[in-house]
């Protein structure tokens, strides 16, 4: 245990990296403005010539698809290194979406873990629609089985489309908690669809 600095805010401990490792959510609320700090580093030298692009959007992005690694990792500073390096990733993808708009080259599409539509394109095949149709209809029953609060956080980032940022503003849960509940919930979801005979992955 170390004391540690963010910005105005001194932390009393950094957490113990084996509950970041578990998940827990009390040590993310602390871990992810750890690793928040270290992101918007990144970011300032990175973005420092660009303007226009949302550095929080940016970072909390990246943690996203940090929180699920981080069990793979021994220690702070190797988590914190990885961060940083899918953070200098993402707002290099974000200067190419930029430049890519202003030269009419279209908006690109963020990639999910899991998305779900219960709309089906007008090009589908019936059989398609079916499927699509079904698997709406087992994803809705499978986040039943989800504490309401899990319920609310994955229906506004899933349906509502919302930033882990909106979410935590929304509901005034912290954004590590956030985080750390999408990708549980997001397992627990996929585990549910696949003992249905779904696998959220395959493209139809």
């Amino acid at each position: 245990m170390r004391c540690i600095g963010h910005g105005n805010k001194d932390f009393k401990e950094l957490p113990d990296f084996k509950e970041i490792r578990a998940g827990l959510p009390e040590a993310w609320e602390v871990g992810f403005r750890v690793l928040w700090g270290v992101g918007h580093s990144v970011c300032r030298a990175v973005l420092r010539n660009s303007h226009g692009i949302d550095s929080d959007l940016v970072v909390s992005d990246a943690i996203t698809d940090v929180i699920p690694k981080a069990g793979d990792f021994a220690s702070w500073d190797e988590l914190k290194a990885l961060t940083a390096r899918v953070v200098r990733c993402r707002a290099i993808d974000a200067i190419r979406r930029q430049k890519a708009q202003k030269h009419g080259g279209g908006r690109l599409g963020s990639l999910e873990d899991l998305q779900i539509e219960p709309a089906a394109p007008a090009h589908r095949r019936p059989d398609e629609d079916l499927y699509h149709a079904e698997l709406w209809r087992a994803y809705r029953e499978c986040t039943q089985q989800l504490t309401p609060r899990a319920q609310e956080i994955v229906e506004l980032r899933l349906v509502e489309q919302l930033t882990q940022k909106e979410i935590s503003e929304k509901l005034a849960v912290p954004q590590g908690t956030v985080g750390v509940t999408i990708m549980k919930t997001l397992e627990s979801i996929r585990a549910c669809l696949q003992a249905r005979g779904f696998n959220p992955g395959d493209k139809r």
